[in-house]
């Protein structure tokens, strides 16, 4: 039984399945796939061209583009999709590419003949008579026109216009893939008359169009297209499925197995993925087959989800521990350690640590300029992640509650002390963004201390190297205001604090003032001051 389920996982978790009992899945019966392109006779998916509804018609208008994403969000089965549909239609010959294989050409030489065994073996395995069946050797021409000749030679030996679909144009260098552009700028003209492909679109992680940071002589580093054929190419984002779809891919389940998602649950699912589809169908895949071990007969409630997100990130799917691995960049490293500890949510311009950690999913925009984690199951995430070398211990759990309440003051009192031992270890790893590692430090320990249940919650402060974070337990707030004020900063926060206490109704706060003067030693840092301020409120004053 356990076998029969655990074999229909196929994202990478790696589970001991002994001591947990499934019930075999019901012949036939789909499931929620997190392990490459979904096949809708097994998977439940909402088909990715529903997604980008105009991308069919961007095709069939002979236009060439790019379909943009991060991993595991669908680019693959969209790519399929496209495939039949186009096959079906009839009015076309429909070749995939995957430039995966041409990662390690080293040389436009090596580049090309590489392209070519792709080029022949896609063609082989194509499934379509006609296109397997063309033959042609290898041009004598230099790289960029045997490529362009041996492009225009399989159009023209073909009854109908070729779509060209090209997975994965991130996994080589821009310089090379420069070199594509370039080639399919120069036949663009000739595809009206069926000598060139009719349309192409690459898939991809990065846009591969978009001009990058320029260098420190005034040249771009990384540049994208160049000049003209900017006039052909564009980029559209795939984006992520909706509140709808994930109602949908809920209602197909229940319709299929009788089992009933409620609607917490699926707000819930919303909540903490806004709609990432490898997450969505990670968070109701671990929900059915590990927390209610296959029994359909039990519905799959909020309480369940939250079990599930949690045992999601305790198992670490392989394309998780590869998306936190990015976090070594120290590009990426600093833009989201910035906006998760609020030194920063302004996007700055041509940052390419900022515009890696958007590509990756990392981070999202709000409108075109403010930066935000990409959704609440990835914020934890990343915020484990960042923090894990903290080594906070397990016993502040549960420490630092009596009933109702939260000893906060006890509770500072203790990441004080753990400040001071320990601040220049955890400093260490974050080189450029101090400033940051002092709230994702705070941030980390009240949220080992606390547990999810009161999760702090974090506010714009009135200073960018301010971060205000608000902690609830049933009808109570606790107020802290972080900062890197260092010696002045006690004796001008508390009225700014002041303010965000009237806000929510607390009458007492907590003023944690950083101070990373390195000639300091940790006693003359660490201090702590109570100040009685009018209307009955109480503010302590920690210096760390």
């Amino acid at each position: 039984m356990a076998g029969a389920r655990q074999a229909r996982s196929e994202g990478g978790f790696i589970r001991r399945a002994e001591s947990i009992e499934f019930r075999a899945p019901e012949p036939g019966q789909r499931f929620f796939n997190t392990g490459g392109p979904a096949e809708p006779s097994r998977h439940y998916v909402v088909p990715a061209v529903d997604r980008i509804p105009f991308a069919r018609q961007m095709v069939e208008d002979g236009l060439y583009f790019a379909i943009k994403a991060p991993y595991r969000s669908g680019k693959t089965t969209l790519a399929n999709e496209l495939a039949r549909e186009m096959e079906i239609d009839g009015r076309f010959r429909v070749l995939r590419l995957n430039f995966h294989e041409l990662k390690g050409a080293n040389g436009l030489g090596a580049l090309t003949v590489c392209f070519f065994e792709v080029l022949k073996e896609a063609l082989e395995n194509s499934g379509d008579p006609v296109l397997s069946g063309v033959r042609f050797g290898n041009a004598k021409k230099p790289p960029r026109g045997a490529v362009k000749e041996i492009l225009g030679e399989l159009c023209l030996a073909l009854d109908k216009p070729l779509v060209l679909l090209i997975d994965e144009i991130h996994a080589i260098p821009r310089k090379r893939a420069r070199f594509f552009f370039d080639v399919f700028f120069a036949g663009f003209q000739e595809r009206t008359r069926h000598r060139f492909p009719h349309s192409v679109v690459f898939f991809c992680v990065r846009d591969v169009f978009a001009p990058t940071a320029r260098g420190k002589k005034g040249g771009s580093r990384n540049r994208g297209v160049r000049g003209g054929a900017l006039n052909i190419y564009r980029t559209v984002e795939l984006p992520n499925l909706t509140f709808a779809d994930i109602c949908s891919l809920c209602d197909a389940h229940n319709a299929e197995t009788g089992q009933f998602v409620d609607d917490e649950a699926k707000l819930k699912i919303w909540d903490l993925t806004e709609g990432q589809p490898f997450l969505v169908n990670a968070i109701l895949g671990e929900a059915l087959d590990f927390v209610l071990h296959g029994e359909t007969a039990k519905p799959v409630t909020g309480q369940v989800v939250a079990e599930a997100a949690l045992g999601v990130a305790r198992s670490r799917p392989a394309h998780l521990v590869r998306l936190m691995s990015f976090l070594k960049d120290p590009g990426v490293l600093k833009a989201v350690g910035e906006v998760l500890s609020g030194v920063s949510a302004k996007r700055p311009l041509f940052d390419e640590g900022t515009n890696l950690a958007l590509d990756l999913g990392l981070l999202s925009l709000d409108g075109d300029d403010y930066l935000r984690p990409a959704n609440r199951f990835v914020k934890d995430l990343a915020l484990g992640a960042l923090t894990e070398h903290m080594a906070l211990p397990g016993s502040l759990a549960g420490r630092f509650r009596e009933g109702d309440e939260i000893l906060a003051s006890p509770l500072i009192l203790e990441f004080q002390r753990y400040w001071k031992e320990r601040a220049g270890t955890w400093l260490k790893p974050f080189g450029e963004i101090p400033g940051a590692l002092t709230r994702l430090a705070l941030m980390a320990f009240l949220r080992r201390a606390l547990g999810d249940d009161p999760a702090p919650e974090t506010f714009p402060a009135v200073r960018e190297d301010s971060l205000m974070i608000a902690v609830r337990r049933e009808s109570k707030t606790y107020p802290i205001f972080a900062t890197l004020g260092g010696a002045s900063a006690p004796f001008r926060e508390p009225e700014e604090l002041s303010s965000f206490m009237d806000s929510r109704g607390a009458s007492e706060g907590w003023v944690l003032s950083f101070d990373l003067d390195g000639l300091k030693s940790p006693e003359e840092k660490c201090r702590w001051k109570t100040l009685s301020l009018p209307r009955g409120k109480t503010v302590h004053l920690v210096g760390l």
